[in-house]
């Protein structure tokens, strides 16, 4: 079953323990840089344990002890760079501006992301392409005194302890470099009675259950990062929905729930249901309930589904902390739509059912607006290309500086459309990666290294149209004639390929589409279209 094991969750982590564990035979290797002053490696022997949770393994690559990192020429590529400075060995000295400077040297040497994690003195850096800070401080605040050892400091190359050690493993692989190589969970699904208050509602009533308050606290940040909360429950629906009603005592309302499913089913296929509700695939969800009989129904039907163990409010708190997956390192507009947008497409699927097609738009609204380079949604573009499956073409995954190559040089392109509507706003939803080329036709080609839609943004009728005027923006600014997409057949984006047969406006092969750039030519009847001043695209 796709469940954390319990030595990754304990209070106190062993490392033979740790140690002990079977790994899965398919993982995705990595290789990493790491750049030190002090010992890394006490950590880099158990952080497989825990980046196997993210079907993932690393091979690390040590640099010799060196305060002054100076990298070497020419860098390897690596898949990622992890500065592990302790920065007491700097004296006095606040060490963030010069970082911003090595930064910048190490990012001239390779684009790889950057894991930046210094013990000692908080670390402040100005916007770094494809870096992430590591917050050290949180790692080691519960260990209180046992954070170091200086004892054993000579021998172990680290003042960090053993128990320090451990943890740092445990939040580097199910935290930070998980949240740099994958993306995010989407949905959770939740079960109600003894998760997220003691008690069963059938028979204690709504008044009879105790709200687990830090439970249902925690799930509210989630939501406020991003992540949609859904209820999955064997109940009967107007008895859950009494209750949120009636308990004003709840930190969870009934409306911070994006969907609801509760019947007398098994869970897989109201899991199932949600996924439907939400437009996402299963994968993209998590499934909380305490029954382990639950949990294994659902991993058996459902293996993609990644399961939390509820047996208590403390191990659903530690299974929420720790979930790979389930942890975004910054907050974007997008995190704050999503759950609004996914609410309102229920009122969007009764008025598509009730109009035309051409009425059903001019009731929603709908208003696209194009920005060409637009360098200050970066992070949320590369988010997008990142964890979007389903309408996606060539799986480029771009790093942070890709996509600030893409933005910033003369023969490549990025082009994003926002989409709103009377009913929500539902953010940056659509992108196109460009690059000029020329196959010797005497015409310049755009080749489309990536177009991405977001799931949330399909089934409104405008698909076609605002991707071909994705590539019309993207074509005009590299001054291009043609259009030549190398697209892939991936696990999930069966949506954007069945689009490409029949919506494509010129021919299209195997593994290729080429066309006519004056074949873009949209239907947008009663939508709205603008373009971002060049302000507001290229600030």
């Amino acid at each position: 079953m796709n469940i954390l094991p319990q030595e990754l969750l304990a209070e106190e982590l062993s490392r033979v323990k740790l140690l002990a564990l079977p790994l899965p035979e398919s993982l995705h290797p990595l290789d990493i840089a790491v750049h030190r002053n002090h010992a890394f490696e006490p950590v880099a022997s158990v952080l497989n344990v825990f980046l196997a949770s993210s079907g993932m393994t690393a091979r690390f690559h040590y640099s010799d002890y060196d305060d002054s990192l100076s990298f070497a020429q020419p860098l390897p590529h690596r898949d990622a760079h992890i500065l592990w400075l302790d920065t007491a060995r700097y004296g006095q000295r606040d060490v963030s501006v010069w970082l911003e400077e090595r930064l910048a040297a190490l990012r001239a040497l390779d684009s790889a992301p950057v894991l930046v994690c210094c013990l000692g003195q908080e670390v402040r850096l100005s916007a770094v392409p494809a870096c992430l800070v590591c917050d050290m401080r949180a790692i080691l605040a519960d260990l209180g005194d046992d954070a170091e050892d200086t004892r054993l400091a000579p021998f172990s190359g680290t003042r960090l302890s053993n128990k320090a050690c451990l943890e740092c493993a445990r939040w580097l692989g199910l935290r930070y470099l998980s949240a740099l190589f994958r993306p995010a969970i989407k949905a959770l699904a939740l079960d109600c009675d003894n998760t997220l208050y003691a008690g069963v509602l059938a028979e204690d009533g709504p008044d009879g259950v105790r709200p687990y308050l830090e439970v249902q606290h925690c799930l509210r940040e989630l939501a406020r990062q991003g992540f949609l909360l859904t209820l999955v429950s064997r109940n009967e629906e107007a008895d859950v929905h009494a209750l949120f009603a009636r308990r004003e005592d709840f930190p969870l309302r009934w409306e911070d729930f994006a969907a609801t499913v509760i019947n007398w089913e098994a869970k897989s296929e109201n899991i199932r249901r949600v996924a439907e509700k939400l437009n996402i695939g299963v994968d993209a969800v998590a499934f909380i309930d305490d029954n382990w009989g639950e949990l294994s129904q659902v991993g058996l039907a459902l293996p993609e589904v990644r399961l939390l163990a509820a047996s208590s409010p403390q191990a659903t708190l530690r299974a929420l902390h720790f979930c790979p997956l389930l942890w975004k390192p910054g907050v974007l507009l997008e995190d704050s739509l999503r759950r609004a947008d996914v609410q309102a497409n229920a009122t969007r699927v009764r008025l598509q059912s009730a109009y035309s097609p051409q009425e059903y738009r001019q009731k929603l609204g709908i208003c696209l607006t194009f920005s060409v380079n637009p360098r200050q949604r970066a992070e949320r573009v590369t988010e997008l290309l990142n964890k979007t499956n389903q309408f996606i073409f060539t799986f480029l995954r771009p790093t942070a500086q890709d996509v600030q190559d893409y933005m910033h040089r003369g023969d490549r392109v990025c082009v994003v459309c926002h989409m709103r509507d009377t009913l929500s706003d539902s953010g940056l939803i659509a992108i196109v990666l460009g690059s000029r080329t020329n196959h010797g036709s005497g015409e310049e080609e755009l080749r489309v290294d990536e177009l991405a839609v977001s799931c949330r943004a399909l089934g409104r009728g405008v698909e076609t149209g605002m991707i071909f005027a994705l590539l019309a923006r993207a074509c005009a600014a590299l001054d291009c004639q043609r259009l030549r997409l190398v697209w892939k057949t991936g696990p999930r984006n069966a949506p954007g390929l069945t689009w490409l047969q029949e919506h494509w406006p010129g021919e299209v092969g195997d593994g290729l589409a080429t066309a006519d750039a004056r074949l873009l030519r949209g239907h947008l009847e009663g939508v709205i279209v603008a373009d971002a001043s060049p302000g507001e695209a290229g600030a």
